[in-house]
């Protein structure tokens, strides 16, 4: 059996050496019928070439003899091949890129010119893919006419020197001037998006992106502005494009996955959002945006196990974060577990000093204020109620409210509460009780008599201090009520 083995594996080095062998002489022979001249020997012999093995070179030179032929398309398809090869001479390479580079210009599609110069700039790490991207970009920016471009060149000088106003003048002449000159919209847009005047940035910015498409610092910006804006289907197009077109160190490439996974998340296509945020994480594997945002789809699909070591892992980059805290809080009321009370409270205490209310902290609040109520920890209560807009607070937290400021004994906050919903009789009751303590007389009978058809609630106010009083006065006025006039 061993040496069954044995000669079966030395069959298959012998068979492979000498394929590698005759793929190197159908190369070789291939070069030397193209150096002669000879092309038809020698396309015949690199066809072979890579019939055998995938080469770049052997592409690269079938599509020199296609070129040469004038058989473009033909040529046009080997030289796509040899870029895509992995096993292909630096030197080659690079013709192959420009020549493509070439074709597509012929044809005026420069869309297709920026992919070639982005997949060149990516594999060969060469400049003038970027100079090439930017010569193109500017052709569509210019205009040829001279009055036009004096007003842009005065707003330009003018942006430098800081004054902003008489730069959008200047720009804005430009445009009147000539209204297909892209470079003042160009300079009005980011002039506008630097000063929040995003209305105005948007309508400049979009008039560049649709007449140059590929214009990918343009799209990334205006996918930006709607990312801000909530658009998050728009800015997915946007993104798009920066990504497609766009030549980005690996910052700005986070930003554009994160962006996007976010806003796909947004739009409830887990699937490509977790694709986008993976890809994130290779690129920074500090950045703390891709963890959470996974572990948010996670928790969409119940997959709690997984979204909790996903947060363990963001918590090692960044211990304490509040969004961290919120989401763990968030996983552990889900599964019932009562630790989640001690993550509000520690995202609480986090938030509490250094952001805004937001209605996301909705439930988590009215949870908070429910427990501490419930345990009588009515200054924790009252902490929590001075960090939520009046705007917020549903009845629920308006009742809670209300006892607990009467439980603090601040019984003119606990009637403003009181007063701003229908209440049942037992919170009635507690009502007038904070009439009777706060002074306000004629308010507590006013409760009172709404109340005390029921027994249980004549004996609780006759067995209050401040209300017994106030029972004894409305008993006396019911009973002169019915006295029979003679």
């Amino acid at each position: 059996m061993k040496h069954t083995v044995k000669a079966l594996t030395a069959t298959v080095i012998i068979s492979w050496t000498l394929a590698t062998a005759a793929h190197a002489d159908y190369y070789k022979d291939g070069i030397r019928f193209y150096v002669r001249k000879n092309y038809g020997k020698a396309r015949e012999y690199l066809l072979k070439a890579v019939e055998q093995k995938e080469y770049g070179n052997a592409y690269y030179f079938l599509g020199e003899i296609e070129r040469n032929a004038s058989n473009f398309t033909d040529a046009e398809r080997y030289y796509e091949l040899a870029v895509s090869s992995k096993s292909i001479s630096r030197g080659y390479l690079k013709n192959a890129y420009w020549n493509l580079m070439a074709f597509a210009e012929r044809v005026q599609d420069h869309r297709k010119v920026v992919r070639i110069c982005k997949g060149m700039s990516q594999r060969l790490g060469d400049r003038s893919a970027r100079r090439k991207i930017e010569s193109i970009i500017n052709k569509y920016m210019w205009t040829d006419n001279a009055e036009a471009i004096e007003k842009y060149r005065q707003g330009v000088q003018q942006k430098q020197e800081g004054q902003y106003d008489r730069a959008l003048r200047s720009l804005s002449d430009a445009l009147s001037i000539d209204g297909s000159f892209m470079a003042p919209r160009f300079e009005i847009g980011m002039i506008s998006y630097r000063q929040g005047n995003m209305d105005r940035a948007l309508s400049n910015l979009s008039a560049v992106a649709e007449r140059i498409d590929f214009y990918a610092e343009v799209h990334l910006i205006l996918g930006d502005i709607y990312f801000s804006r909530n658009s998050y289907g728009t800015a997915v197009s946007h993104l798009n494009r920066a990504e497609e077109f766009g030549l980005f160190d690996r910052g700005t490439e986070y930003l554009i996955r994160t962006k996007r996974g976010t806003c796909l998340y947004q739009m409830g296509d887990n699937d490509r959002a977790m694709e986008d945020f993976r890809t994130a994480m290779r690129l920074d594997s500090k950045g703390l945006q891709p963890y959470i945002m996974i572990a948010a789809i996670q928790m969409r699909e119940n997959r709690y196990d997984e979204a909790k070591k996903m947060l363990a892992r963001a918590n090692a980059i960044q211990p304490n974060n509040p969004v961290i805290l919120f989401q763990m809080g968030s996983i552990y009321y889900k599964e019932d577990d009562s630790r989640y009370l001690s993550y509000f409270d520690r995202t609480f205490d986090h938030i509490k000093e250094r952001e805004h209310y937001s209605e996301k902290y909705d439930r988590m609040v009215s949870l908070l204020m429910a427990n501490h109520f419930k345990n009588q920890n009515y200054g924790r209560v009252a902490e929590i109620l001075g960090f939520i807009p009046e705007q917020r607070l549903r009845s629920d937290t308006i009742l809670i409210a209300a006892k607990t400021y009467f439980g603090l004994k601040d019984y003119d906050r606990s009637i403003d509460y009181f007063e701003k919903i229908s209440l049942g009789g037992d919170d009635r009751f507690t009502l007038a009780l904070a009439y009777a303590r706060s002074g306000r007389k004629e308010k507590a009978k006013e409760a009172l008599t709404q109340l005390i058809r029921e027994e249980r609630f004549r004996q609780k106010a006759r067995g209050d201090r401040n209300l017994a009083p106030l029972m004894r006065e409305i008993e006396a006025a019911q009973r002169q009520s019915t006295v029979p006039e003679r």
